[in-house]
């Protein structure tokens, strides 16, 4: 007993478009679920980004950017596995202010002073 199975040709792309141009897919539609929440709260998720971050490769904090974060109120807490660099400009004063806890699997390139200030909130 044999049975036969009846091939059909492949439709081709434009073919594909063509038949259902406006029946967007399952991924479609949430990747645009997504984005839209992503749209809403985005606020909130800089801020939160902006706080907790984990980061692997190299993180470099410079003077202008941790004055914003001290100016706003709000502190760092810092996870990277890599490089964690903060520039020349920055103070140990500056580094204190803007920066809640640290932890660095990796290397902290940093003044002399910046690592002494930071070295009691390091984990």
């Amino acid at each position: 007993m044999t049975v036969q199975v009846k091939q059909y040709p492949k439709p081709s792309r434009d073919q594909r478009e063509r038949s259902f141009p406006n029946n967007p897919s399952r991924t479609d539609f949430l990747v645009a679920a997504v984005r839209t929440q992503l749209l809403t709260h985005t606020v909130t998720m800089q801020e939160l980004f902006a706080r907790q971050s984990s980061l692997v490769g190299a993180a470099i904090y410079g003077r202008k950017t941790l004055e914003q974060l001290v100016a706003k109120g709000m502190q760092l807490d810092i996870n990277v596995v890599g490089l964690c660099m903060f520039s020349k400009d920055v103070t140990a004063q500056l580094a204190q202010a803007a920066v809640r806890s640290l932890k660095v699997r990796g290397t902290l390139r940093a003044s002399p002073e910046v690592k002494a200030a930071l070295r009691e909130r390091m984990q």
